[in-house]
């Protein structure tokens, strides 16, 4: 079996580690490549010179969901709401899949450009931290479109934005 976690840091030392010789691929997410070897002190691996990208597989767009007890029904929205809750114990926060992924910069990043102080929360993985927007525990989460979706659709959190030029298809109700 192959090891799935460290958010593929463990996949990508084996490959760094197996022949060069084509018998052994590794599909992964771009954190592993872009963040990941430059969020630690020390990398197991040098993005650029240990693999060759042999192909793009595909892209999607990342969301923004807030828990149905956030009023905001819009990013501009949110980002007043959340900047009105600096401070104390009633913060704004969003969670991630973990802790130096995509999720968790994307959302440090949509605090900053929002200028607003937002804790965050990281997971072990999309599902918890999409658990918790639903229950109410943590303001917001940034995922995936099409993980997000079956929780909007169902009314229990909603998408306010997503990464792309364009509304989402897929996002229709």
């Amino acid at each position: 079996a192959l090891p799935i976690c460290a958010g593929g840091q463990i996949a990508a030392e084996l490959l760094k580690a197996a022949p060069a010789d084509g018998s052994v691929l590794m599909l992964c997410p771009d954190a592993i490549l872009v963040i990941r070897p430059y969020a630690l002190a020390t990398a197991p691996y040098n993005p650029v010179s240990d693999f060759t990208a042999i192909a793009h597989t595909g892209t999607w767009a990342m969301a923004v969901g807030v828990a149905a007890n956030v009023p905001a029904k819009n990013l501009a929205e949110f980002a007043s709401w959340a900047k009105g809750r600096a401070g104390g114990g009633s913060a704004a926060s969003y969670g991630s899949a973990g802790e130096g992924g995509s999720t968790h910069l994307l959302g440090a990043l949509l605090a900053q450009a929002m200028g607003a102080d937002m804790t965050h929360v990281p997971y072990k993985g999309a599902g918890p931290a999409v658990s918790d927007v639903v229950a109410g525990h943590i303001s917001a989460t940034l995922q995936p479109l099409g993980t997000l979706l079956a929780q909007a659709r169902a009314g229990k959190l909603r998408i306010i934005a997503i990464s792309s030029n364009a509304r989402s298809p897929a996002a229709r109700s």
